[in-house]
Parts: C-alpha cells; sequence; structure tokens
C-alpha cells in the first residue's frame, strides 16, 4: 500500500573465506594493546623475555643500515650466515645442516626464516591438502593451529596431561591416512617440559611406521635447566627442526631464525618464501652473526634462578608439574576454573590472556597455551626492591631482583584478608600462595 515502507534486502556472499573464518583473533594480543591504554596495569597478557638485546649485537645492527645493507638478501640468507648457523648446526648434532644426514637417511638444506613462526606457516602451506591432518600436543601455542587452518588442513589434539608427557596410544589413535605431520616443541610451551629420549624415540618409530613429517620447534633450547634436549633430527632425516634467536637474544620483534630439513622440503619453502616473506630482515641478519658469538651464560643462569624460585614458591600449594627449560610455568587454576579466574582479573586490572578452546571448552589463561583448568604464567620478571619479610623465599626473591609489586592487591586475590599497600610483598604463609607475575611482581595469596 502507498505510504508503507518498503523493505530492500541486499544479499551478498562474503568476501572472506571459509579459512580465514576459521581463525580467531590472539586473545594475547587483545590483551597486550589494552594494557597501553590502562594506567598502571599488571600486564600477563604476552610471553618474552624482560632483558635487552646485548648492546653490542644493537651496535652491529645500527652499522648494517648505517652502511646501507638494507636490500632484499638471498631468500635463504646471507652466505656467511648460513655458514656460521651450519657450524653451529654441526657442534651441537654432529652432522651437517647443508648436505649432510641423519641415521643415514636423505640430505638435509639449511635456510633463514622470518623466525620460528615464519618456518612453521611456510612448512605446512608446503605439505598440506585440503583436509589434511596435522597433530599437535595439548597443551599448545595456538599458532599451530591456526596455521593449519589457513593451510586448509585439521588439527588433532594428543593430550600430555597431566603430567605433560607424550603417551604412544594417545597419538596411536590420532593417527590416520591423512596425517601429514606431527608438531612438538621442546622445551615445551607452555609447560616448559623437555620430552625425554624415550618420548622423542617413541614420536620417531610412529613417524618412520606412517611416513609423518615430524616438526620440532625448538626455539627454547637455550632455556635447559634440567637434563638436554633431545631433538628428533638425530634419530629421523623426515624432521623439520626450527630455531630462532627471538627468546635466547632478547630480540622476539626482529624477526629472525633458521630451519633445516630434507632438501626436497627446503627448496619448496625456498620458492614459497620468495614469494611471501622474501627474505630475513637484512641488516638483522648481520646482526645474528654477532649474537651468535655472545655469550648469554649470566642471561640463562638467572633465568635457571628465577624457575626455582616459582616453582618452589608454588609446588605446596598449586598441583603443578616442574618447568626443565623454557621460561614458563603452569600450575593448575584456583579452583579449577581459569574462566573464571581470568575474568574475576580483568575486573581488577590484571590483564590475562583468555582463549576458550570450542572442541574442548578449554581456556588459557596468560600466554600462549591452550588447558583445561591451568594458568600459565612466566617467571621473565623484571623485579626491584622489597620490604623485606622474614620469609625465606621471599627474602630470596629479592635478592635475586625477582618479586616486588607496583599495586595495591586486588581485594579478589586477598580472599577477605586485608588488602596489601603498594609497594609491599605479602609474607608466605602455609597454604597460603599464589602465582607470580611478571614484570612488577606480586605474590598473591590464596584460601
Amino acid at each position: 500500500m502507498r505510504g508503507e515502507p518498503r523493505w530492500v534486502v541486499h544479499i551478498r556472499k562474503t568476501m572472506l573465506s571459509k579459512r580465514c573464518q576459521k581463525i580467531e583473533a590472539s586473545e594475547i594480543r587483545k590483551a597486550f594493546d589494552l594494557a597501553r591504554t590502562l594506567k598502571n596495569p599488571i600486564d600477563l597478557s604476552i610471553g618474552q623475555p624482560d632483558f635487552e638485546v646485548p648492546d653490542n649485537v644493537k651496535e652491529a645492527a645500527c652499522a648494517a643500515i648505517k652502511q646501507g645493507f638494507n636490500r632484499y638478501t638471498p631468500t635463504t640468507g646471507i652466505p656467511e650466515l648460513k655458514t656460521k648457523l651450519c657450524e653451529k648446526f654441526y657442534k651441537t648434532f654432529g652432522f651437517s645442516a647443508e648436505g649432510g644426514s641423519a641415521s643415514g637417511g636423505e640430505h638435509f638444506a639449511l635456510m633463514s626464516t622470518c623466525g620460528a613462526a615464519g618456518a612453521i606457516t611456510l612448512a605446512l602451506m608446503v605439505i598440506l591438502d585440503c583436509d589434511d591432518e596435522v597433530i599437535i600436543t595439548d597443551p599448545y601455542f595456538p599458532m599451530y593451529k591456526h596455521v593449519t587452518h589457513i593451510c586448509g588442513g585439521v588439527t588433532k589434539y594428543a593430550t600430555t596431561y597431566p603430567d605433560f608427557t607424550l603417551k604412544k596410544e594417545v597419538f596411536e589413535k590420532l593417527i590416520t591416512k591423512k596425517t601429514k605431520a606431527i608438531i612438538i616443541s621442546t622445551p615445551a610451551n607452555p609447560t616448559g617440559r623437555i620430552y625425554s629420549k624415550q618420548e622423542i624415540m617413541m614420536l620417531v618409530e610412529l613417524a618412520k611406521k606412517n611416513d609423518i613429517l615430524i616438526i620440532s620447534d625448538e626455539v627454547y633450547r637455550n632455556f635447559t635447566y634440567d637434563g638436554e634436549v633431545e631433538s628428533p633430527i638425530k634419530y629421523y632425516p623426515n624432521t623439520l627442526y626450527v630455531e630462532a634467536f627471538s627468546k635466547a637474544y632478547g630480540m622476539p620483534g626482529w624477526r629472525a631464525g633458521y630451519t633445516v630439513g630434507p632438501t626436497e622440503l627446503i627448496e619448496k619453502m625456498t620458492v614459497l618464501q620468495q614469494w611471501t616473506f622474501i627474505c630475513t630482515p637484512a641488516p638483522f641478519q648481520k646482526a645474528v652473526l654477532v649474537a651468535l658469538d655472545t655469550d648469554m651464560s649470566a642471561m640463562l643462569a638467572e633465568f635457571h634462578k628465577r624457575r626455582d624460585i616459582v616453582y618452589n614458591a608454588l609446588k605446596d600449594s598449586f598441583k603443578v608439574v616442574k618447568p626443565e627449560g623454557a621460561f614458563y610455568i603452569f600450575p593448575e587454576a584456583p579452583g579449577r576454573d581459569a574462566q573464571a579466574f581470568a575474568k574475576k582479573a580483568a575486573e581488577h586490572n590484571v590483564l590475562i590472556a583468555r582463549i576458550i578452546h570450542k572442541l574442548l571448552k578449554c581456556i588459557t589463561v596468560y600466554e600462549y597455551g591452550i588447558t583445561r583448568r591451568n594458568v600459565l604464567t612466566s617467571y621473565s620478571i623484571r623485579g626491584c626492591e622489597h620490604n623485606g619479610h622474614n620469609s625465606r623465599i621471599i627474602r630470596d626473591s629479592a635478592r635475586l631482583g625477582i618479586f616486588r609489586t607496583k599495586h595495591s592487591f586486588p581485594d579478589f586475590l586477598c580472599r577477605g584478608r586485608e588488602k596489601t599497600a603498594p609497594g609491599t610483598v605479602h609474607p608466605l604463609r602455609a597454604g597460603r600462595l599464589a602465582v607470580p607475575l611478571q614484570r612488577d611482581t606480586a605474590i598473591y595469596r590464596r584460601q
């Protein structure tokens, strides 16, 4: 009828691919961005070393820039860097990363990449067809899942709970004819586990039997406190070894890493890198040359001390597995409900990244791990003064420059007890302990 509104519906197809619609925004990055807008937040949203790039490495990068080394480099890296990395690899494993082989298998090749993430992305893009499957350990670094989906693949989750060990029966149930790769990280992000030789050999046997690529993400290899890192590349030629310099030298923003794997795989990854990342940033390749000759033992010793302090502080009051490497610890969340804990923390200016696993209804609390009920914390902590309570752990923490508070304790963390003033630290009491935080750090009590 005349005068009545007429509704016109415009229908059009979304411009976004189905692959893209599977990708979720990083809660870690959301919290990281939010932290920059808040005044003095306690930011637990992102994990990275709290020490600076060594001065000599900074100077090398600046010198390269000033000398005009800012153009494209060979896709696989400048020759002098590849030579240096091959020497490093040979010293670690006893065979060459260029033309060498493991256990008499096919020859390897090496290429420089834009961090470990660049290497893993290239590898999955090269090997995956639609609906091919990738097995990842749970808990895991969520990039593995999302890049698999970008490439049209399907992720399957090999649970490592409750002790974060690799279990043969779990992997056997997950392997199918469509399984293309198994991704592990050792030392593990987010648990800090270093997988034993028995665990690695179990994976190698399964991979050999089923012709599966193992992608071994070893970016935390330098951060080892108990035992040594066993790599599948020593025992299985169909392994892609991934390492980066982000954590070991405090340069996560520089995007520098490298990978070693079967020649055929590396050749295809190189072609793909030509059309995507192009090359590792040129001046930072020069800087890595200097970094590889820089002694980082003092920094690593400091992280070892922090690991011991944090674990000893938590072990009597939380269910927690002692991390053997990396700089994370993964205690069970208070009340066994990490989602509720993270939500409550956000209400009190404490930023914790939350990622819900749609299939398992899991929750991530701080940093990268996906878990059913755990809180992940980092002891990558920048500390200062403290008030001198008599607790041995607090006293040791202060001596090492680990713990202090910059903020008043939120009421919900004090559980009805007195609220602590800024600049003070709770004494530890039996059964009442909490999670050490990154950078400006406090110890929270809980019932």
